[in-house]
Order: C-alpha cells, then structure tokens, then sequence
C-alpha cells in the first residue's frame, strides 16, 4: 500500500511564498545592482568567454517578443501566478518540491512583471558570450528552467502517482477475486457435506 502524504494548505502556500519570495529577492537585488553601476548599453566582462554583463531595458517578453505591451504581460503573469496559487491551494498531494519550484517561478515572473508595470520595461543584463542568444535576467532564469524544472518533476511525479494507484486498483481486485473464490471454496464444500 502507497501512502500518501497531505500537506496541510498553511505548509504548502507557506513554502510557495518564501520560494517566490527568494526568487523576487535575488531578481530585485541584482537589477538594483545593475541600475546603479552599469549605464544602460554599457558592457562588461563577467565569466571570461561565458558571460558578460550587459544593461538594456527590454519592453516586450522573452527575446523581446511583443515590444511596447508590458501592461498585457504584467496581466498575463498575473493570471499564470494565481493560477499556480489555485493549484497549490487545491492539490493536497503536490510534492513540497514542486510547490518550491512553482513558488521561485512565480517569484521571477512577479519580479519582472512589477517592473514592467513601474517602469514600462525591464532590466535585462545577462549576455552569454559563448553563441548568439537573448540578454535576460534573474528572474527569467527563475522563470524559464523552474517551468522546466516543474514540467519534469510533475510528469515523473504523475506517472508515480498513476503507477500507484493502478498497483492498488489491481490489489483491490486481486483481493476481491480471492474473495469470491474463498466465498465459492466454502459454498462447494458445504454442497460436499451436504
């Protein structure tokens, strides 16, 4: 027999919201930083032949798709955030991992999407060196391998889940069957003494 672990709702928003809230931190933190020391346009070497930092403010999505609507992804990161909160308020049986990684995405995309709607843009500065590839930030590292991160998690944890629960409707059964055949075992012996 499985068991399964509940969590109560009080844990699972609780470990959600200090998740968002280190991925917001960090997020905030380092766009702080950039703003105050590297002018925007300017470049500097980070990790020699890796990364470099590079300040640009970037007024659309992911590789700067849909310039000039940061109020319509400021809304959509919104919907996606609760969501998250509506899932992790309904399913007693997510993993606490999970509900840790939905948290540290839900606090880039807040991070990102409070910036969009304060300032109309946000700060991008991470370049890689090494290939030709998107300036992003904090946040969209947060945002972008925790959705990964939760897509493998949830897929492994589901199969388990469905694995699990086919093993005890199988028990179930088998358990009835050797029922029945006990019920048949004591009916054919009470004809045979009958």
């Amino acid at each position: 027999m499985t068991v399964r672990t509940q969590q109560s709702l009080g844990i699972r928003l609780a470990i959600f919201c200090w998740a968002g809230a280190i991925a917001f931190s960090l997020d905030q933190l380092t766009k702080r930083w950039v703003l105050s020391n590297i002018p925007a346009g300017s470049r500097r070497p980070f990790i020699p032949g890796m990364l470099d930092l590079f300040h640009v403010q970037n007024d659309g999505a992911a590789f700067s798709i849909g310039s000039g609507r940061p109020l319509f992804f400021a809304a959509l990161t919104a919907v996606v955030v609760l969501g998250m909160i509506y899932a992790v308020m309904r399913e007693k049986n997510l993993p606490l991992p999970l509900i840790a990684i939905l948290g540290l995405v839900a606090g880039g995309g807040i991070g990102n999407g409070l910036e969009r709607v304060a300032h109309g843009s946000v700060t991008d500065f991470l370049a890689t060196t090494f290939m030709n590839f998107a300036i992003f930030n904090v946040a969209d590292i947060f945002v972008t391998c925790g959705i990964i991160a939760a897509c493998i998690y949830w897929f492994v944890w589901d199969s388990k889940r469905r694995s699990d629960k086919n093993g005890e409707d199988a028990g179930e059964k088998e358990s009835g069957a050797n029922k029945e055949n006990d019920e048949d075992g004591e009916k054919d012996g009470e004809v045979a003494r009958g």
